[in-house]
C-alpha cells in the first residue's frame, strides 16, 4: 500500500483541475478504481509500472472515451459491445475493475472552465483563455453526453447532473404521462403502454445511480420525466379502428396486422392473437344452447362487438337475467379472456351510485361484474351519465378531481335486476335485457331432464376459451361492429314501452303476480299462504326469484291487499285465519260465502 500524500508532484499527475488528493492503495494489491477520486502521485507510479507503456494520460482517455460509449443512449448496441470489450482489455492491462462513470471529474473540469468562460472584464482572464476555456467545454461535453447552457452555481450542476439521469432511463424505457391532474404515468413493454413507470424508474436509479438514491433525488428525476413525456389524453387510443392485440395492431376497416410501435399511445391490448383463419365453432354451439330466442343470440355477439368500439352511440347497458346455472358467468369468462382482466372495472351496479366508484370506470373497455344486488334500489344519476358520451367528474380516494367520457359499456348479469329509482324513458331507453333461460346441472336426473334442464359439460365450457375459439371470435366480432357503426342501433332493438313493461314485470314480482293471476274483487277473501303459494308458483313459471314470505306479504298491501282474520271453514268450531281480502283469483270460480263460511284458494 501506498503511503499518504498531501501533494501529487508527479509531472502526468491525473487529478482533476490539480484537484491533488491522497493517495489510493496500491494497482499490485487488485483494487477498484472510482474515477469519482482524485489520484494521488503514488497512484500515478503504480499506474505507470503496469501499463505496458502507455502514458497514464491516454489509458485515462481510452477508458473514459469507451465508458462514454458503453452509457450513452447516442451510441448503438454494436458500438456499445466494441466499447465495454475495449474496457475489459484495460481492465485486464491495468489490473483494476472500473465501477463508476467519472462524473465528479467532469464536473469539476466544466465548472472551473465555464467560469473562465463567463468571467466578466476587469477579472485578468485573458480572451485567449477565455476561448481555450471555450474549447475544453466541448471536449468535455462530448465526453459527459451533455450539452452545457448555463454553469453558474451549484443548482445548475445539479440540474446537469438530473438532465443526464433523465435521458439515459429514457434512453432505455418509453415513458407515457396523462396530461391532467393525476400525471399518470405508463411504461412501454410488450407492445402497450403499462402502469407501473414509476417502479421502472426507481429500478434503474438504484442500479446505475445507487449512490445518488435519495428520495429528492428520485421525486426529481420522475418529475423530469414526466414532464418529458406528457401525452395529451385525447392522443391515447386515439384510432378506434386499431385494436391493438398481442402479435400487433390490428385494423378493423382494413383488416390488416401491423407491428407494434411505441408511437401508437395505446394503453388497451386486447388478450388475443389475430388469425384470420381461426373459428368459433364451440363459442357458437354455447350460444346455441343457452340463449333460446335467435334475436337475443345475436344480441349478446352485438353487445361483445360493442366493446370495439369507443365512440359507440348506443348508450346501452345490458343485463343478463336468469337464474344461477345459466351460462351468465361463462359469457363473463369469455369476454373477459378476450379483453383481458386489467381491462374491466368489475363494479356492481349498486356502487355507480357511489362518489368515488365511477372514477374507477377511466381507462378501461367494459364494466361486467359478478352476479348484483338486486335487493337494493339503485339510484340512477350517475349510471346515467356514465352512458352519455358527455364528460364526467370524477375522483379517486386521495387523488385530485378530474374529469373523462366512459367508454366501458356496462354488462350486468343478475338473477332478478335491481330496482331504479328513475322510471323515466331515459332509463328504459338504456336498458337491454338478455334472457338465460335454459338451466344446467351437473346431477341431471330423469324429473330435471323432463323440466328442460340440461347437464352441465365442465370440459366444453374450458374449451370456450382456448386460443382458437377467442381469435375466432374476435373475427367475427370484427364484421358485425363494422355493421354495427353503419347502422347505429342493434338489429332488434326493444321499443321504450316494451322495455318498462318487461322491466316493471321481472323488477315488482309481486306486481307481476297480481297482473298476471289476479283481478280486484273487494269480496274476494283467501288464506295468506294461499295467495303466497299462487305468488311462488308464477314466479318459478316465469323464471323469476320469489320474495321471501313476509316480504310478499307487505309488498301485496302496498298494492292493496287488505290484512283481515276469518273464518275459512263452515265447521262451527273453526277458528278465524290470516286472509287478505282485496283480490280473487283470475277464472277460479268462489263458492258462496256467508259469515260462517269465507271462500278460500286450494291448488
Amino acid at each position: 500500500m501506498g503511503d499518504k500524500h498531501d501533494v501529487c508532484t508527479q509531472n502526468n499527475c491525473l487529478c482533476a483541475n490539480n484537484n491533488h488528493g491522497i493517495v489510493e492503495p496500491s494497482l499490485k494489491d487488485g483494487v477498484k478504481v472510482d474515477f469519482d477520486k482524485p489520484m494521488s502521485a503514488d497512484f500515478v507510479k503504480d499506474w505507470n509500472e503496469v501499463n505496458g507503456g502507455l502514458s497514464n494520460i491516454e489509458i485515462k482517455s481510452m477508458l473514459k472515451a469507451n465508458w462514454t460509449k458503453l452509457k450513452s443512449p447516442e451510441f448503438n448496441d454494436e458500438e456499445k459491445q466494441t466499447a465495454k470489450e475495449k474496457i475489459n482489455e484495460l481492465e485486464k492491462l491495468l489490473g483494476v475493475e472500473i465501477t463508476k462513470f467519472p462524473t465528479l471529474i467532469i464536473q469539476k473540469q466544466l465548472d472551473k472552465q465555464w467560469k473562465i468562460r463567463k468571467s466578466k472584464k476587469g477579472s485578468g482572464v485573458t480572451k485567449k483563455e477565455k476561448k481555450n476555456a471555450e474549447q475544453k467545454i466541448n471536449e468535455l461535453e462530448k465526453l459527459a453526453g451533455v450539452e452545457i447552457t448555463n454553469f453558474d452555481d451549484q443548482d445548475t450542476q445539479d440540474e446537469i447532473d438530473l438532465n443526464h439521469v433523465r435521458d439515459f432511463i429514457l434512453s432505455r424505457h418509453d415513458f407515457m404521462t396523462i396530461d391532467d391532474k393525476n400525471r399518470d404515468l405508463f411504461y412501454y413493454q410488450d407492445g402497450v403502454y403499462q402502469t407501473g413507470g414509476e417502479t421502472a424508474i426507481d429500478t434503474d436509479i438504484e442500479e446505475f445511480y445507487q449512490d445518488e438514491s435519495s428520495i429528492r433525488f428520485r421525486k426529481e428525476v420522475l418529475e423530469k420525466i414526466r414532464i418529458k413525456t406528457l401525452t395529451n389524453k385525447n392522443e391515447i387510443d386515439s384510432d378506434d379502428n386499431i385494436k391493438n392485440l398481442k402479435n400487433g395492431l390490428f385494423n378493423i376497416e382494413t383488416g390488416v396486422l401491423e407491428p407494434h410501435r411505441t408511437n401508437h399511445k395505446s394503453i388497451v391490448q386486447w388478450n388475443v392473437n389475430y388469425d384470420k383463419n381461426a373459428k368459433c365453432l364451440k363459442i357458437f354451439k354455447f350460444l346455441n344452447d343457452v340463449i333460446l330466442e335467435d334475436k337475443e343470440r345475436l344480441t349478446v355477439l352485438e353487445m361483445m362487438a360493442e366493446l370495439l368500439w369507443n365512440e359507440s352511440t348506443l348508450t346501452k347497458s345490458y343485463f343478463l337475467l336468469g337464474f344461477g346455472g345459466n351460462g351468465k358467468s361463462t359469457i363473463r369468462d369469455i369476454v373477459l379472456t378476450m379483453l383481458g382482466m386489467i381491462h374491466n372495472a368489475d363494479l356492481p351496479f349498486e356502487d355507480l351510485s357511489d362518489k368515488y366508484k365511477p372514477a374507477e370506470l377511466d381507462g378501461k373497455i367494459v364494466n361486467f361484474p359478478d352476479e348484483i344486488d338486486d335487493t337494493k334500489i339503485v339510484k340512477s344519476a350517475l349510471w346515467k351519465s356514465t352512458t352519455s358520451k358527455k364528460s364526467i367528474n370524477a375522483q379517486r380516494k386521495f387523488g385530485q378531481p378530474f374529469s373523462f367520457i366512459n367508454i366501458a359499456k356496462h354488462i350486468m348479469p343478475c338473477n332478478k335486476p335491481p330496482q331504479i329509482d328513475d322510471k323515466s324513458d331515459g332509463t328504459y331507453r338504456r336498458i337491454v335485457p338478455i334472457h338465460f333461460d335454459q338451466i344446467f346441472t351437473h346431477n341431471l336426473t330423469p324429473a330435471l331432464k323432463q323440466q328442460g334442464q340440461k347437464k352441465a359439460d365442465e370440459k366444453f365450457v374450458e374449451s370456450l376459451l382456448e386460443d382458437e375459439e377467442i381469435s375466432g371470435l374476435f373475427n367475427i366480432l370484427t364484421l358485425i361492429v363494422k355493421q354495427m357503426k353503419k347502422r347505429k342501433r342493434l338489429s332488434f332493438p326493444l321499443t321504450v314501452n316494451e322495455v318498462r313493461k318487461e322491466w316493471e314485470t321481472i323488477t315488482d314480482t309481486t306486481k307481476s303476480f297480481i297482473n298476471a293471476c289476479l283481478e280486484v274483487d273487494e269480496n274476494g277473501t283467501a288464506l295468506r299462504t294461499d295467495y303466497y303459494r299462487g305468488y311462488v308458483r308464477h314466479c318459478t313459471d316465469n323464471n323469476m326469484k320469489p320474495d321471501g314470505i313476509n316480504t310478499f306479504y307487505a309488498n301485496f298491501q302496498k298494492e292493496g291487499a287488505i290484512a283481515v282474520r276469518k273464518r275459512v271453514t263452515d265447521t262451527i268450531d273453526s277458528n278465524a285465519q290470516s286472509c287478505f281480502s282485496g283480490f280473487w283469483f283470475k277464472n277460479k270460480a268462489k263458492e258462496p260465502t256467508t259469515d260462517k263460511k269465507q271462500s278460500t284458494f286450494t291448488d
